[in-house]
């Protein structure tokens, strides 16, 4: 009748997602080597950079991004990798030009992932990785020949000779 009260019993799954989720970034390599940068020619170096994500919500609109110094210059500075959900990766390769007539030494450059979170929050990760551009020190002569027949007994002066230093580093000895 109208006043029987039928109590149901069971049970559902469901998923509840969280508020915000963490994107790991990996870099490779960690430490770029340059080599061959002289006052004439530049170099590059290639790095891949995996973002994953660790955590347990949706990274959406995920990208990555590169911040390259003045001077230098790279295939792409930002890629996109859409929506990760959790345990998924985006693996990105960029390459950067670093211009003739860099100094050796070490540089830092920094490496993002950017990404919304499901309470539409915007997080990132920012890496720093440093660049070792190598000492490359390089002579070069501009004259190809001198030359002058000199009796034997005699001292004669034939001329000068230019050396060059075209490297990206001080000569010594």
């Amino acid at each position: 009748g109208l006043g029987d009260v039928y109590k149901r019993q069971g049970s559902d799954n469901f998923t509840v997602e969280p508020a915000t989720t963490t994107v790991e970034l990996i870099i490779t390599p960690s430490n770029p080597l340059v080599y061959n940068i002289t006052i004439f020619n530049s170099s590059y170096f290639q790095i891949s950079v995996n973002a994953t994500n660790t955590g347990n919500g949706t990274a959406y609109s995920t990208n990555i991004s590169i911040e390259v110094l003045s001077g230098w210059s790279s295939n792409s500075s930002l890629e996109e990798c859409g929506d990760l959900s959790k345990g998924m990766y985006c693996l990105k390769s960029f390459n950067t030009t670093v211009p003739n007539g860099t100094l050796a030494g070490n540089y830092t450059m920094n490496v993002s992932v950017t990404w919304k979170n499901p309470n539409s929050s915007i997080s990132t990760n920012k890496q720093t990785i440093n660049v070792t551009v190598v000492s490359n020190p390089l002579i070069d002569v501009a004259e190809k020949e001198i030359s002058k027949e000199v009796a034997d007994g005699y001292w004669n002066y034939i001329g000068n000779f230019t050396v060059l230093s075209i490297g990206n580093d001080v000569l010594s000895n």
